[in-house]
C-alpha cells in the first residue's frame, strides 16, 4: 500500500512540473492504462504493475482537479470591465492605509443577462480603497467591480501569488472603483465558522497585548498575515518559523483535552457503566482536534497532524493496529486528495519528509536515555533535514535552530497554546477578566520572542545556493544513511557520500551576471560579479509594509545566495523606484547608497548624490556614472544613469530619462574615446518603454543586442508604446520584457559576450501562470 501511495503522489506531482495541462484524449488513455494496470496488478503478474498504474492515475486526478480549478476562472474578456455582483462576505482585513480586503464567496451575477462566468467563481478577492464603512463576515452586498487578472511576480524566491489563490480557491481579483458604492443587501444569519473566527479575533485584541497579537493569530487562528517584516527576519534566522504554524503538537494537545474532557464527564455523571469510555473520548479527542483545525484554517500542517491523529485513533477503535509508515503514507495521500496543489508550498516537503526522517530516526535506531538528549537527538535530526530541503528551495538555516527549538518547542506547545485557549475562553465568556488574561500571557510571549530574537542575533545568517541535483542526491543519500540502523555500521559509506558532496561542489558566479527583476511596473536590476553586488533602482512600494523590496528583492537575494548588497543605486525618486529601499535596507547590510536628483526626498539616511564621471572597478568588470541629474530637470530626466563594461560586453541602465537626455548621453559617449562606442550588449530600455523615450537616433546609434524592458503586465500607462518597440525592432534588437518574460537573467560566457540565460516566467512556468 505505502509503495502505491507513493506512487500515485508521484503522479499527482507531475502536472505543477509542466506548464501545461493535459487535454482530453491524454486523459482517456491515462484513464484506460491505469485502470487495466490496476486490473493486472489485482491479479498478482507484477509487484511492478501497482505503482505503475497509481502514477498513471495520480496523474490523472492532478490534471482532471487543475482543468476543474482553472475551469472556475473568468475568460480575459471579462478583465477591466465593470460587473455587477451581490456576494456574501468571508473574510475582512483593514491594511495601514486604510484599504478594505475583502473575500466573498457565493457570487450571483446581478448583470442582464447574467453573466455565467462571475457566477462560477469560487471566491472573489476585492481591494476597496477609500471605504465609507466596513462590512462584517457572513452579511451580502451589492457591489460593482472591475476585475483584473491574476498574476504574481514571476522571480526567483518570489512567493507563488497564483498558486497560493488556487489553493485557497480564489478565482478572481479586483477592485471597488470610486463612484460606485457597495449596499449591504442581508446582515450575517446564522453560525458560520468565519464569524466564529472573527469574534475569537476580536477575543484575541483584547486579552492578549498589542505587540503580541500576531503571535495569538497564528497559533490560535492559522493568521501569520500581522507579524513585521523585522519578525519575519527575526523568526527566519532563528529557525522558528514552523512555530507559527499550527502543528501536530497544537492538534495533539486540543485532542488530548477534549480526551480528559470525556473522560470527566463520565465520571461525574456516573455513566461508566452505560457509556464505553474509551470509544466515547476517543470521538470527543476527535471532534476537539477537528475543530481547532478548522478554526485555524485547516492549512497543510493541520491536515497532515489531523490524519495522522484521526488514521490511529479509528483503528484503534477497530482493533487495528497500523504501521507508522502506513500512518504517513495515508496522510499524505489525503492531503493531496484534498490539496493536489500542496506540493508547490515548501511547508509540503518540510513536513512530510521531517515527519518521515523522525520516524527512521526512533524506530531504528537505539535512543538516548536520558530525555533531553532523546529531544536534542530529534533536533538534530530536524536541523539535517532542513539543511537538505532548504539547499534545494533557497534560503536561510540557523546553526542555533537546534537549540533554539528544543526551548521554544516545549514552551509554545505545552504552556502557550493551552495558556491563550484558556485565557481566550475567558475573556469570551466573561470579557471584564480581559485585563487579567492579558497579563498572565504576556510575560510567557515575551520569554518566547526574547529566545526568538537571541537565536536570530546569534545565528549567522546562513545562506544556502541551489544545490545541482547530483549533490542534493549525494546529501540525501548521505541524511537516509544516518537515519538507518545503526547495527548497519553504515557511518563509513556516510562519510564517503559527505565527502564526495563537499569535494564535489564548488559554487561558482559568473564573470559578470545582469538580472532585470520583475518588479512590475517598476524597476530593479542586479549586477553581479565573483565578489560584489550591485542593486540599480528597488522597484514599487505598494504598502507600508509591502513592497518589490520584501515581495521580490530579498528572496531573490536568499536565493541567489548573497547575504549583503555592496552598492545601492536608485536612479531618481519616483516611488516606482526607490519604494522598496527600504525594506533592503532592514533586510540585509547595505554599504553604500547613490541616488540621483532630488535624493534629499528618498526616506533613508546616508544617501550619496550620483556623480556623473565617478568610476569604479570590481572582479575587472568597470562600472561609470555617465549622468545624475542636473539643475531644472524633471524628476525622470534626474536619473542616474551607469554603465557597466566589461572586456566583451557592455550594459547601459538608464532609469527613466527621456529624449533630452538621451541627446547628452550620445555625446557623453562619443566623447568618451574620441569615436563612436562599439554598440550595447544589453540596454535597460528607458523609462519602461514610454513614447517620451527610446528617440530613433538614441536606438540607431547604441544598436543593443537585448532590450529589456521592466513593465507590469497590462499597465494602465500602455508601456511599452507600440512605436518605441518598432525602433528596437528596426535595428535588429531581441526585445524582452519583463511583463511576458519574468525576471531576466543575463550571463557573461567565455567566448560570446553577454547572453540571455532564463526568462524565468517562461522557464519556470506552470499551468496557472
Amino acid at each position: 500500500m505505502q509503495t502505491g501511495i507513493v506512487a500515485f503522489a508521484m503522479g499527482v506531482v507531475i502536472p505543477l512540473l509542466c506548464s501545461t495541462l493535459a487535454q482530453a484524449g491524454a486523459l482517456g488513455l491515462l484513464l484506460f492504462f491505469g485502470v487495466l494496470l490496476l486490473l493486472l496488478a489485482s491479479g498478482g503478474r507484477s509487484l511492478l504493475l501497482l505503482p505503475l498504474s497509481c502514477l498513471l492515475l495520480g496523474n490523472l486526478y492532478g490534471t482532471a482537479w487543475g482543468h476543474w480549478a482553472l475551469g472556475h476562472r473568468p475568460p480575459p474578456a471579462l478583465m477591466d470591465g465593470l460587473v455587477n455582483v451581490e456576494a456574501r462576505i468571508d473574510s475582512v482585513r483593514r491594511h495601514e492605509t486604510g484599504t478594505l480586503a475583502l473575500e466573498l464567496s457565493e457570487i450571483e451575477s446581478l448583470d442582464r443577462p447574467p453573466l455565467m462566468a462571475v457566477e462560477r467563481v469560487r471566491r472573489l478577492r476585492l481591494s476597496w480603497f477609500s471605504p465609507l464603512t466596513s462590512p462584517a463576515v457572513g452579511e451580502r452586498w451589492r457591489f460593482a467591480v472591475r476585475l483584473k487578472p491574476i498574476r504574481g511576480f514571476a522571480s526567483p524566491g518570489s512567493f507563488d501569488y497564483s498558486g497560493q489563490l488556487l489553493r485557497n480557491g480564489i478565482d478572481a481579483r479586483g477592485y471597488i472603483p470610486s463612484g460606485y458604492p457597495p449596499a449591504r443587501v442581508a446582515a450575517a444569519s446564522g453560525l458560520s465558522m468565519a464569524g466564529f473566527r472573527e469574534r475569537l479575533g476580536e477575543g484575541i485584541e483584547r486579552a492578549v497585548p498589542v505587540a503580541y497579537q500576531a503571535t495569538a493569530h497564528a497559533l490560535m487562528l492559522g493568521d501569520s498575515r500581522g507579524f513585521s517584516q523585522a519578525q519575519w527576519e527575526a523568526l527566519r534566522r532563528s529557525g522558528t518559523l514552523h512555530l507559527m504554524v499550527v502543528s501536530g503538537l497544537h492538534i495533539t494537545l486540543f485532542a488530548g483535552a477534549g480526551f480528559l474532557l470525556a473522560r470527566l464527564l463520565i465520571r461525574l455523571a456516573g455513566a461508566g457503566e452505560r457509556i464505553p469510555f474509551y470509544p466515547f473520548a476517543t470521538l470527543v479527542a476527535l471532534l476537539f482536534a477537528t475543530l481547532y483545525a478548522f478554526i485555524t484554517g485547516f492549512a497543510l500542517p493541520a491536515q497532515r497532524a489531523l490524519t495522522m491523529l484521526t488514521v490511529p485513533l479509528v483503528c484503534a477503535l477497530m482493533g487495528i493496529r497500523p504501521a507508522p509508515g502506513s500512518v504517513l503514507a495515508c496522510a499524505l495521500l489525503l492531503v493531496l486528495l484534498v490539496d493536489p496543489l500542496a506540493p508547490i508550498s515548501a511547508g509540503f516537503w518540510f513536513s512530510f519528509i521531517t515527519v518521515a526522517a523522525l520516524m527512521l530516526m526512533v524506530l531504528n535506531r537505539p535512543q538516548p536515555q536520558r530525555r533531553w538528549s532523546r529531544a536534542l537527538y530529534s533536533q538534530l535530526t530536524v536541523f539535517l533535514v532542513v539543511i537538505l530541503v532548504a539547499s534545494e528551495w533557497g534560503g536561510n538555516w540557523s546553526p542555533v535552530a537546534p537549540l533554539v527549538n528544543l526551548l521554544a518547542i516545549p514552551l509554545v506547545g505545552l504552556l502557550l497554546v493551552p495558556l491563550m485557549a484558556l485565557m481566550l475562553l475567558i475573556t469570551l465568556l466573561v470579557p471584564a477578566l480581559s485585563p487579567m488574561a492579558s497579563s498572565l500571557i504576556e510575560w510567557p510571549l515575551w520569554g518566547l520572542w526574547w529566545l526568538i530574537d537571541s537565536g536570530a542575533q546569534f545565528s549567522a545568517n546562513a545562506l544556502l545556493p541551489v544545490l545541482p541535483l547530483s549533490l542534493l542526491g549525494l546529501g540525501t543519500i548521505a541524511v537516509i544513511l544516518v537515519l538507518l540502523p545503526a547495527t548497519l555500521q553504515l557511518r563509513p559509506l556516510v562519510a564517503t557520500m559527505t565527502c564526495l558532496a563537499l569535494v564535489g561542489f564548488e559554487y561558482t558566479r559568473p564573470s559578470l551576471q545582469i538580472d532585470v527583476l520583475d518588479v512590475g511596473q517598476g524597476l530593479s536590476v542586479a549586477v553581479h560579479t565573483p565578489n560584489h553586488l550591485l542593486l540599480f533602482d528597488t522597484g514599487m512600494a505598494f504598502s507600508p509594509t509591502f513592497s518589490a523590496g520584501n515581495a521580490v528583492v530579498l528572496p531573490y537575494l536568499r536565493e541567489m545566495a548573497r547575504a549583503r548588497i555592496d552598492r545601492m543605486v536608485i536612479s531618481h525618486d519616483n516611488l516606482d523606484h526607490q519604494g522598496g529601499a527600504r525594506h533592503i535596507i532592514e533586510g540585509v547590510p547595505v554599504g553604500q547608497v547613490l541616488a540621483g536628483g532630488n535624493h534629499t526626498s528618498i526616506p533613508l539616511a546616508s544617501i550619496h548624490p550620483c556623480l556623473p564621471g565617478e568610476q569604479w572597478i570590481w572582479d575587472r568588470v568597470k562600472f561609470s556614472l555617465l549622468w545624475g541629474g542636473g539643475a531644472g530637470d524633471n524628476s525622470n530626466d534626474q536619473s542616474c544613469v551607469l554603465l557597466i563594461e566589461s572586456e566583451q560586453s557592455r550594459i547601459l541602465l538608464t532609469g527613466d530619462i527621456g529624449e533630452r537626455v538621451e541627446r547628452v548621453l550620445l555625446d557623453t559617449l562619443k566623447a568618451k574615446e574620441g569615436v563612436p562606442q562599439p554598440s550595447l550588449s544589453l540596454l535597460v530600455v528607458p523609462h519602461h518603454g514610454s513614447a517620451n523615450s527610446s528617440s530613433w537616433p538614441f536606438v540607431k546609434a547604441l544598436r543593443p543586442s537585448y532590450a529589456a524592458i521592466s513593465a507590469g503586465y497590462q499597465n494602465r500607462f500602455g508601456h511599452p508604446h507600440p512605436a518605441v518597440v518598432e525602433r528596437y525592432q528596426q535595428v535588429g534588437a531581441r526585445l524582452l520584457n519583463t511583463a511576458i518574460s519574468g525576471t531576466l537573467s543575463f550571463i557573461q560566457t567565455p567566448s560570446g559576450g553577454l547572453e540571455l540565460q532564463t526568462e524565468h516566467r517562461l522557464s519556470n512556468r506552470h499551468y496557472w501562470w
